[in-house]
């Protein structure tokens, strides 16, 4: 099965380099596709749930020093 997980950066996060958080992300095995809003400090991740959870993801996100929190995950049938 196939999800979306929607995190918010924290307004004092420092926004990255969007492609290199896209490489960080997808460097996880499962990630599907990365969406970064700049404007909004937020970032959509699609995944595959046999690889991960939103937690991991956001956990993840954390290791690489963001204030991720994760608002909102969408399921999507495959």
């Amino acid at each position: 099965m196939k999800a979306s997980a929607y995190f918010t950066l924290g307004d004092g996060t420092a926004m990255p380099a969007v492609g290199e958080l896209k490489r960080a992300l997808d460097a996880h095995g499962g990630v599907t596709g990365v969406s970064v809003s700049r404007d909004r400090h937020s970032v959509a991740v699609d995944y595959d749930t046999t690889a991960h959870t939103s937690q991991t993801i956001g956990r993840a996100l954390n290791a690489l020093g963001y204030d991720a929190r994760c608002v909102r995950v969408d399921s999507h049938a495959t």
